[in-house]
C-alpha cells in the first residue's frame, strides 16, 4: 500500500496491509543482495525494508499461496538502454511463476509449462547470468527459463536414481526415506565456484549434478535438443553421490546451502544434525550435533566468514548458535541458546508458531528476520565475541531492543525489534471519517477480530498504532465516534438462550475503556449492531426480537427504548433535512471539534419486517419524537440504510437497491440479483454521490447514482477464492476490504487492483530511505557516482578541479553541484555520510560503495585492488620476475623443464606419525595445527570460496586442517577415499601420510601391488636425486595414456610441480592447475600459472570478471582495465585508472615509446593512454546520459582530444538551445 502524493486529502495508491499467513506460505522468504527482504503471505507478497522494519510494497496478483520468492543476483548496472529493475520471482501453489518489477508492481512475465501442471519446489536464479531462472518441478522436472523473453530454454525429466551410493563407505542402500517414501527432488543449489553448474538434492539425501547449464540458453526455443540426444550429461542431471547413507540417523534431508566461507563445501540440515560435507573429496568434515533433550532443528543459517558459524531454529521456537569447537575443527559446539518468542508471550495468541526465517549472508551485523503465523517479522541479531558492540547502525530509532537470558560471555541474540501486522482474523472494520480528523493528517482504520482484540490501524503510515484485548470472544462490530473514541460492542453466550453483553468506549490516545449499558446479569437477547450519530452524540442498539434502545453517549444515559418496535430490520442515522436544508447534524463534526457541549438535532430512520420505514428525531433536550419521513420506497424487507444530503439508499433481502431524491421526489431502481444487501456506504466525497455495497455472500459493488449506473463489482476477488468480511470507504474513490485471508486490501475503483508502483516521495515522508534500490535506476547510479567522488576535506563534496572557466560558466558549474550534493545529501544518514567523508582514498569510497549497493562482485574488485596496493612494491617484483621467468622458458623450448624446489612443509612438531593406519583413531589429528587462519593483507575482504585470489598461505593453512580431518575419518573407510586423502597429502607435501594412505590398501584389491610400488616410490623421494629423470619419463608417460592424476603426483613427488600446472592446464584441467599452484608452488611461478588461467578465462564472456580479479592479483593493471572496457563496464575501468593515476602507478602523460606500442598490439590490447582516455570517455557520456553534468565534465577533461571535442559539442548545444 503506497501513500499518494497528497497527504491533505488523503490520496492513497492500491496495496495490502498484511495480516497472517497461511500454512502452504511455509519457507517463503528471501533477503536479496538489494537489501530487501520479501516474504510470502497468502496469495500475495510482502516487500519489506529491514533497515527501517516497515512494508514498502506488496505484490498481489496470484491466484493461490504463494509458495517460494527469489530476489535476482542481478547488482545494479550502469546501462541504462537496458534500466536495472528489481526483479524478484515468486511461484504459487498451482506451478505458476511470476516475474515482477518490484518498483512498478508490474508482472514482466508469467512462466507457465502446459505440459507441466505441478507445484514448484524451488527456485533458483543462476550466478552467472541473472535472466536465468532454473525451476525445480515436483517431483523431478527442471526448467531453465529466461525471464527476459518469458521463453522455456530447456525441460528435462530428471532419471531417479534407485539407490543411494555411499562415495565415503562404499555402501549402496535404497534410495527410500525413513518414511519408506520414494525419492523427490526438494532443493537447488548454485556452485560459486562454477556458475555453469547447479547441484539439485532429494529429499533422501540424493545429490544430483547438472553441468554446463547454459548449454542452449543462447539458442532459440525451438533448436533445443531432447533430453534423449544429450548423451554426453552436458545441461543434464546425473545422480553422483548420497549424503543420507553416511549415518543411519540422519533421516529426511530439510535443507542444503553451500558454504560461503569454504571451497566445495555444503551444509547438510537433518532433523538432528547438521553436516559439513566436501564435494571434492566426498567427505564430511564438520558435524553439529544435537543432544537427546533439544528439539528437531526446523531451519539453518550461515554467513560468509572465514571463521564459520552457523544458526539453527528449532521447533519449539529457540535459536542455538554452533561455532568451532576449539581443538577439533571437525566438529561445532552450542555457544548460545535463545528462546526467540519469549518476549511476545503475555500479548502471544494460541497457536502462533514461526513460518519462514531468513538472513543475510554478505550482512556484517548476521541480522535474522523471522515471521510467525500470525504475520508478525521479528528482527534478531547474532552478536559474537564482545557484546557490548554498539548496535546503532542496525536498528532503526523506531525499534526496541530487548537481550536474551543467558550465561556466555561470548555470543549472544539480540532482539531489534518486531513488526506488528493485523490481527486477524478480522471480524468488522470501520474508517474514521476525514471530517472527524482535521486536526492530523493521520487516516485511521478501527479493526475488531474474532479473537477479542481492538486494533487502531495508521494507514498513511502502515503501521499499527495500538492494540487492546477486550475480550475473549469475538468483536461483533466497530464504530468510530470521534477522532479519540471507538464503540465497540459484543457479546458472549453464557448458557442457551443467555448472553452477557458488552458494549464499551475506548479511547485510542490512553487505551482505556469505559463500559456502558452495564448489568449484572445476563440477557435473553444479544446486541445485533449499534449505530453512532454522525454527530456522535447518541448510539442506537440494536437487540435480538427486543426493542432497541438510544444512548446519550456523552452522558452514558439511556435516553429511550423503542418499546413499539421490536422488529427492526435496517436502521442508520442520517442528516436533518427539512424545506431543503439540513440542520447543523449534516456536519456532524462541528460541535465536537469546538469542545462545544450543546446538543444538536439528529434524525434516525429505520425499516420494519412489513417494509415500512420509520423515523424519528432526537431533539437537544433529549426527547425522542416522531418525524414525518416522505418517501416511495416499497422493498419487500429493507436489509440496509443509507443516508448522505438528499439522497436515501436502502436495500432488500432480494438484492435490489432504491435511492430516493428528497429534491426531484424520485426514485431510482438497481436489481443486482446477488441476495441480501448486508451494508451501504456512501462516499465521503462531496462532488460526488458514489456508493459502496456489500452482500451476504461476500461480493461487493459500487454504484454512481448521479449517472444511475454500476461502476464495478467485485470479481477479483471471486478470483482468488477470496470471501469479503467488511468493507469501507478509505478515502473519496478507494475502498478498504477486509478478506477472510486476514488483511486489508485498498482497491481502485475498478474493484480490479490492489498493485500500485513505488512512490519514492510518498515513501521519504513515512520512512528514512536508506535502500538505493528504491531510487529508481538513474537516481541509484547519480547516488553510487556521489559516494565514490566524496572530497575527504575541503568545501567541495565533488573532487573536480576547475580548468580554465569564466566566472559566470564557474558560477552555473558550482549551483549545478551544489543542487546535486544536496538532492543526495537529503538521502543519506549523518553518520553513514560522516563515515565516506573520513575515507582518504577512491579505492576506499569505491569499497564502502559497493558494500552500500550489496555489489559483491564489485566489493571483491575494489578489494583486490587495495590488498594489491597495500603491497605493491612486492607485487610489481614479482611481477617482474614473471615476465622474466615466462622469456627465459620460451628461449628454451626444446631443453627439459626445469625442476622447480616444492614447498617445503614440515611436519607439525611434538606429532609422531601412527605406526599402522589403524591407529589413526586414537591419535589427536590436530595437535600442533594453528587452527586460526593466518594473517595476509592480500586476503583482506575477500570471500573464503574465491579459493583462487587468496594467498598460498591461507590456502595451505585451510588443507592443512582439511588432511588432518581426512587422516582421522580414513580409518574404515572406502578404499576411494583413502586414495583421495593420499593424492591430497601427495600434493601437499605431507609424504610420510600418503605413504600410509597407500599401504593401508587392503591385501584383496586389485591395485594393491600397484600402491605398494607408489608407498614406495613416496619414500624415496624423501632423499633420492638421481632417480629425477626417469620419474619424471614415467610421469609424462602416465600423462600420455590418460592417467593425469597419477602423472601429476609423480611430478609433484620430484619436486616438478609446474610441469604438472602445464601438463593439467594443456588437458583444460585449469582448477587442479590453479589449486596445485597454490600449495606447492612460489610466488613467481604460481603467478605465472594464474596468468595463464585469466588469459583463458577472458575467452569466456561469463568468466571474464574473474580474469579481472585475478590479474588485478598479479598487478597485470593494463590488460584489467582493457577487459573491464571490453565488458562494457567504463565506469569501473575508469575508475581503476584513477585510482592508479592517484597513487602514481600508471603513468599517461608520458608519451609511449615505439617499444611499448608494439607490445600492446602484439598483446591485443590498447596502447595504456588511448584506453584511459576511452574509458574516461565512455564514463563521461554515461554521467552526462545521468543529467550530472559535472561529473561529467570531470571525466571528459581527462579524455584527450575526444574529451574536449564532447565538450565543445556540449557547449555548442547549450548555446542552441537543444
Amino acid at each position: 500500500m503506497v501513500v499518494g502524493s497528497s497527504m491533505s486529502t488523503s490520496l492513497f495508491s492500491p496495496g495490502v496491509f498484511p495480516g497472517k499467513l497461511h500454512k502452504e506460505n511455509r519457507g517463503g522468504i528471501d533477503w536479496g543482495i538489494q537489501g530487501l527482504i520479501a516474504y510470502a503471505s497468502h496469495f500475495y507478497v510482502v516487500i519489506v525494508d529491514p533497515e527501517n522494519f516497515r512494508v514498502i510494497q506488496t505484490l498481489d496478483d496470484h491466484k493461490s499461496c504463494v509458495t517460494h520468492v527469489k530476489w535476482s543476483k542481478e547488482s545494479l548496472h550502469s546501462n541504462l538502454d537496458k534500466p536495472y529493475r528489481l526483479r524478484l520471482a515468486s511461484a504459487d501453489k498451482s506451478g505458476v511463476i511470476f516475474i515482477w518489477s518490484v518498483e512498478e508492481a508490474s508482472i514482466i512475465h508469467c512462466l507457465v509449462d502446459q505440459n507441466t501442471q505441478r507445484p514448484v519446489t524451488d527456485l533458483l536464479w543462476m550466478d552467472g547470468d541473472a535472466t536465468l531462472l532454473l525451476v525445480l518441478y515436483g517431483p523431478n522436472i527442471l526448467i531453465l527459463w529466461n525471464t527476459e523473453t518469458g521463453q522455456r530454454i530447456w525441460r528435462q525429466e530428471v532419471q531417479l536414481s534407485p539407490v543411494h551410493l555411499n562415495r565415503i563407505s562404499g555402501a549402496s542402500v535404497p534410495n527410500f526415506s525413513k518414511e519408506n517414501s520414494p525419492e523427490s527432488l526438494k532443493f537447488l543449489l548454485s556452485d560459486p565456484q562454477q556458475p555453469d553448474r547447479a547441484l539439485v538434492a532429494s529429499q533422501n539425501g540424493g545429490i544430483y549434478i547438472i553441468e554446463d547449464v547454459y548449454d542452449y540458453a543462447e539458442g532459440p526455443t525451438s533448436s533445443i535438443p531432447g533430453i534423449s540426444s544429450r548423451g554426453s550429461g552436458r545441461g543434464t542431471a546425473i545422480y553422483s553421490f548420497s549424503v543420507a547413507t553416511s549415518r543411519f540417523a540422519f533421516g529426511d534431508l530439510l535443507g542444503a546451502s553451500f558454504s560461503h566461507c569454504r571451497k566445495g563445501s555444503i551444509y547438510f540440515q537433518f532433523a538432528k544434525e547438521i553436516v559439513s560435507y566436501d564435494i571434492y573429496a566426498h567427505q564430511v568434515i564438520g558435524v553439529a550435533i544435537l543432544d537427546r533433550n533439544r528439539t528437531l532443528v526446523s531451519s539453518m543459517l550461515t554467513w560468509s566468514r572465514e571463521e564459520p558459524f552457523i544458526v539453527t531454529l528449532h521447533e519449539d521456537a529457540s535459536f542455538v548458535g554452533w561455532e568451532k569447537k576449539k581443538g577439533d575443527p571437525s566438529r561445532y559446539e552450542i555457544r548460545n541458546i535463545s528462546d526467540i518468542l519469549k518476549f511476545g508471550k503475555p500479548t502471544r495468541k494460541k497457536g502462533v508458531h514461526i513460518v519462514s526465517v531468513v538472513n543475510r549472508p554478505t550482512d556484517e551485523e548476521n541480522r535474522i528476520v523471522l515471521v510467525t503465523s500470525d504475520g508478525t517479522l521479528w528482527q534478531w541479531i547474532y552478536q559474537r565475541g564482545n557484546p557490548d558492540v554498539d548496535l546503532g547502525s542496525a536498528s532503526s530509532s523506531n525499534l526496541m531492543t530487548m537481550y536474551s537470558s543467558f550465561e556466555s560471555t561470548g555470543s549472544k541474540f539480540k532482539l531489534l525489534g518486531n513488526l506488528e501486522p493485523i490481527s486477524s482474523p478480522i471480524s468488522s472494520l470501520n474508517t474514521l471519517p476525514s471530517s472527524q480528523d482535521t486536526s492530523s493528517d493521520r487516516t485511521l482504520i478501527a479493526i475488531g477480530t474474532f479473537q477479542g482484540t481492538l486494533q487502531i490501524v495508521d494507514v498513511e503510515e502502515q503501521v499499527v498504532v495500538s492494540e487492546m484485548a477486550l475480550w475473549h470472544h469475538v468483536v461483533r462490530g466497530v464504530r468510530w465516534v470521534n477522532k479519540d473514541t471507538v464503540m465497540v460492542f459484543g457479546c458472549e453466550e453464557v448458557n442457551k438462550e443467555e448472553y452477557r453483553n458488552h458494549l464499551i468506549l475506548v479511547d485510542v490516545r490512553t487505551m482505556k475503556t469505559k463500559e456502558i449499558r452495564k448489568l449484572n446479569s445476563t440477557e435473553n437477547t444479544f446486541i445485533r449492531g449499534i449505530r453512532v450519530s454522525p454527530a456522535g452524540q447518541y448510539v442506537a442498539v440494536l437487540l435480538r426480537e427486543r426493542p432497541f434502545e438510544v444512548w446519550d453517549l456523552r452522558t452514558c444515559t439511556l435516553i429511550r427504548t423503542m418499546k413499539p418496535y421490536s422488529a427492526v430490520t435496517s436502521l442508520e442515522w442520517a442528516p436533518y433535512y427539512e424545506a431543503g436544508k439540513t440542520s447543523a447534524g449534516s456536519n456532524p463534526s462541528k460541535a465536537q471539534r469546538e469542545g462545544d457541549l450543546n446538543y444538536i438535532r439528529e434524525v434516525f430512520v429505520f425499516s420494519l419486517t412489513d417494509g415500512t420505514l420509520k423515523a424519528f428525531t432526537v431533539e437537544p433536550n433529549g426527547n425522542v419524537v416522531n418525524y414525518e419521513l416522505q418517501t416511495d420506497i416499497n422493498a419487500s424487507i429493507v436489509s440496509s440504510i443509507a443516508w448522505k444530503n438528499f439522497l436515501m439508499v436502502a436495500g432488500d433481502t432480494m438484492g435490489n437497491l432504491y435511492c430516493w431524491n428528497f429534491r426531484t421526489k424520485r426514485m431510482q431502481t438497481f436489481s443486482t440479483g446477488k441476495g441480501l444487501v448486508r451494508k451501504i456506504r456512501f462516499s465521503p466525497s462531496n462532488s460526488v454521490h458514489h456508493i459502496l455495497v456489500l452482500f451476504n455472500e461476500g461480493d461487493f459493488g459500487i454504484w454512481d447514482l448521479d449517472y444511475s449506473l454500476r461502476i464495478s463489482m467485485s470479481n477479483y476477488l471471486r478470483q482468488r477464492d477470496l470471501k469479503t468480511i467488511d468493507v469501507d470507504w478509505l478515502n473519496d474513490a478507494m475502498p478498504v476490504v477486509a478478506t477472510n485471508d486476514g488483511c486489508l486490501r485498498v482497491l481502485d475503483r475498478s474493484l480490479s487492483v490492489s498493485n500500485s508502483a513505488l512512490d519514492i516521495k510518498s515513501l521519504e515522508r513515512r520512512i528514512t530511505v536508506q535502500n538505493p534500490y528504491l531510487l529508481g535506476t538513474y537516481q541509484s547510479l547519480k547516488l553510487k557516482v556521489f559516494l565514490q567522488h566524496l572530497a575527504p576535506n575541503g568545501p567541495r563534496l565533488f573532487s573536480y578541479e576547475s580548468n580554465g572557466e569564466s566566472e559566470e560558466e564557474q558560477e552555473k558549474l558550482n549551483r549545478e553541484r551544489d543542487e546535486t550534493e544536496a538532492e543526495m545529501l537529503l538521502r543519506l544518514n549523518p553518520d553513514f555520510l560522516r563515515d565516506f567523508i573520513d575515507s582518504e582514498s577512491l579505492v576506499e569510497r569505491c569499497i564502502k560503495t559497493s558494500k552500500f549497493f550489496g555489489d559483491q562482485e564489485e566489493f571483491v574488485l575494489w578489494s583486490l585492488l587495495q590488498n594489491v596496493l597495500k603491497d605493491y612494491e612486492r607485487v610489481k617484483a614479482v611481477r617482474e620476475e614473471m615476465h622474466e621467468y615466462e622469456e627465459s622458458r620460451k628461449k628454451a623450448p626444446e631443453t627439459p623443464p626445469t625442476p622447480v624446489k616444492a614447498v617445503a612443509v614440515e611436519t607439525p612438531k611434538n606429532v609422531e606419525p601412527p605406526s599402522s593406519p589403524l591407529s589413526s583413531s586414537a591419535t589427536n589429528f590436530f595437535t600442533g595445527l594453528d587452527h586460526k587462519t593466518p594473517q595476509n593483507t592480500m586476503a583482506n575482504n575477500i570471500p573464503g570460496h574465491l579459493e583462487y585470489l587468496l594467498p598460498s598461505e591461507t590456502v595451505i593453512h585451510r588443507e592443512k586442517i582439511k588432511s588432518a580431518i581426512f587422516e582421522k575419518k580414513t580409518s574404515g573407510s572406502s578404499y576411494e577415499f583413502a586414495q583421495k586423502a593420499a593424492s591430497h597429502n601427495i600434493l601437499l607435501g605431507q609424504k610420510d601420510k600418503a605413504q600410509l594412505n597407500l599401504l593401508a590398501t587392503p591385501t584383496e584389491n586389485s591395485n594393491y601391488l600397484i600402491d605398494n610400488l607408489r608407498a614406495a616410490l613416496v619414500a624415496a623421494t624423501i632423499s633420492p636425486n638421481a632417480f629425477k629423470l626417469t620419474a619424471r619419463t614415467a610421469a609424462v608417460s602416465l600423462v600420455s595414456s590418460g592417467r593425469i592424476q597419477e602423472g601429476i603426483e609423480l611430478f609433484t613427488l620430484i619436486g616438478m610441480s609446474f610441469e604438472a600446472c602445464e601438463y593439467l592446464q594443456q588437458n583444460h584441467l585449469w582448477e587442479q592447475s590453479i589449486y596445485l599452484a597454490k600449495v606447492s608452488l612460489n610466488e613467481v611461478q604460481s603467478g605465472v600459472i594464474h596468468r595463464r588461467w585469466a588469459k583463458e578465462l577472458a575467452k569466456n564472456p561469463m568468466e571474464r570478471m574473474k580474469a579481472v580479479q585475478i590479474l588485478l592479483t598479479l598487478g597485470e593493471f593494463h590488460p584489467a582495465i582493457q577487459l573491464l572496457y571490453d565488458m562494457k563496464m567504463p565506469d569501473k575501468a575508469a575508475l581503476l585508472a584513477s585510482i592508479l593515476i592517484e597513487r602514481k602507478i600508471i603513468d599517461i602523460e608520458t608519451k609511449l615509446s615505439k617499444e611499448a606500442m608494439i607490445s600492446s598490439f602484439a598483446n591485443n590490447q590498447t596502447p595504456l593512454q588511448q584506453l584511459v582516455h576511452a574509458t574516461n570517455l565512455d564514463y563521461g557520456n554515461h554521467l552526462n546520459s545521468l543529467g550530472n553534468r559535472p561529473a561529467a565534465e570531470y571525466y571528459f577533461k581527462r579524455a584527450g582530444a575526444m574529451g574536449e571535442h564532447m565538450m565543445e559539442s556540449l557547449k555548442a548545444e547549450e548555446n542552441s538551445g537543444f
